[in-house]
């Protein structure tokens, strides 16, 4: 039987990237612009556990104008004003990637340092977090007419900063046992930075502060569990606009700089080509029939090149009709990704029949595809079997576009043609 067969038509998104097969996990996201409440003990993914004002008229929180105001008046008693997350996050971080956005608005007493951000377990509303509880902990310093970040356990400062400057602190830490990378800004096409086991990046907006500074004390899994922001020194008022935490965004640790599919005689030969693999354990090539559920159908195993690699696979027994291909990777820690898209790749032989694809049909064009090497003769009509007027437009042996010369209304209508001895009808539904 003669073999006819169409090559790869269309790569279904114009960009190959990368993708966590699990979606990234947001533990806190609130920019004070919904009216609250912004705490409740038992919190939503947008509240504190806890805000607490040592001395109210002195140390407070003021939520207005789309930001959370923390306000100290006095420097010699005065007390603190702290919003905490005791409730741990769930599921249990491993990574963390912390956005806050914030300025300065005013400072009438310098204090060094004036303001922490904490990152731990087993926080309480009723002391502070210790060293052994801790993970990490920035912080604001107040000069008299600017502000730096300072992270106190490396003794690193950011440049000086004018007041009413908008920031963003980034914030990442990795409390994994082993590395990953991250991207910085978060716009980079690319991750672009790794980070170390236990260890803490942070960034005042694209200047790095502290580069794989280390955790404090001994480990334990649960240390980026708790959060706590607290003003206790100084005089000022310290305006944080938004606060976004995430696990570090779902990079596992490959770039992919091609994937090819492409169909010669009756099997599918699968190229892909890295820039860059970090603790990739080995990689899995998938099969769909719809582009949505895939099976794996092989293996193989990772080169590890830091600088890249190609590979090559070949499905010997493709599917009939359309397939899809991709590539997925999985870690040497189990952690699995997507790390392509999807290519289409159409097969058939001369006793496949002829289809419409898409089927239902929305563009007022018919693309029929399958079509035997001397399709010539068929019929395009509506459910009363009256013709329909159109034009075809042969786009290559086995395929075809048909332009109706009236916009089609919504419903069934049907392509007959002449199969051998046969006739072959396909039914084709329109729909707005």
């Amino acid at each position: 039987m003669a073999i006819y067969k169409m090559q790869v038509l269309w790569l279904l998104f114009s960009t190959v990237v990368l993708h966590d097969s699990s979606a990234q996990i947001t533990y806190f996201d609130q920019d004070f612009n919904g009216g609250g409440p912004y705490t409740n003990p038992s919190p939503d993914v947008g509240q504190f556990t806890d805000l607490i004002e040592t001395v109210p008229s002195a140390s407070f929180a003021k939520f207005e104008n789309g930001s959370m105001d923390m306000i100290r008046t006095l420097s010699s008693g005065g007390g603190s004003v702290r919003v905490l997350r005791t409730v741990p996050f769930s599921p249990n971080p491993e990574t963390l990637y912390i956005q806050i956005y914030m300025t300065v608005k005013d400072i009438l007493v310098s204090g060094n340092p004036a303001m922490y951000f904490y990152i731990g377990e087993n926080f309480s509303r009723s002391t502070f977090p210790s060293n052994n509880s801790l993970f990490s902990r920035p912080s604001i310093t107040l000069n008299e007419s600017s502000f730096i970040v300072r992270d106190i356990k490396t003794n690193s400062n950011s440049s000086n900063i004018a007041l009413n400057t908008p920031v963003l602190i980034t914030w990442v830490l990795n409390n994994s046992n082993s590395s990953t990378v991250y991207k910085m800004p978060e716009s980079a096409a690319v991750a672009n930075h790794s980070i170390g086991s236990r260890k803490y990046d942070l960034w005042m907006n694209d200047e790095k502060v502290v580069s794989g500074g280390d955790s404090y004390d001994s480990y334990s899994p649960n240390k980026l569990s708790n959060f706590e922001i607290r003003f206790y020194q100084g005089v000022g008022t310290i305006s944080i606009d938004k606060i976004l935490i995430r696990d570090i965004d779902g990079v596992l640790p490959v770039h992919f700089k091609s994937f090819e599919a492409k169909l010669v005689n009756d099997q599918v030969d699968l190229f892909w080509e890295t820039e860059l693999e970090q603790e990739v354990s080995h990689y899995m090539v998938e099969r769909s029939t719809d582009n949505i559920n895939f099976t794996k159908i092989g293996e193989l195993p990772a080169a590890g090149n830091l600088s890249g690699y190609t590979y090559a696979y070949r499905d010997e027994y493709p599917y009939q009709g359309n397939s899809y291909y991709r590539i997925s990777e999985r870690d040497r820690l189990g952690k699995a990704g997507i790390t392509s898209n999807s290519k289409d790749i159409i097969y058939y032989d001369a006793g496949h029949k002829a289809f419409v694809y898409p089927n239902p049909s929305r563009d007022g064009v018919v693309h029929l595809k399958g079509l035997h090497k001397n399709f010539k003769d068929y019929r395009f009509s509506n459910l009363l079997g009256q013709e329909i007027p159109h034009q075809g437009r042969k786009l290559s042996d086995y395929e075809m576009d048909i332009y109706p010369v009236v916009p089609l209304r919504s419903g069934l209508y049907f392509i007959s043609y002449h199969k051998g001895i046969e006739t072959e009808t396909i039914k084709i539904v329109v729909s707005e």
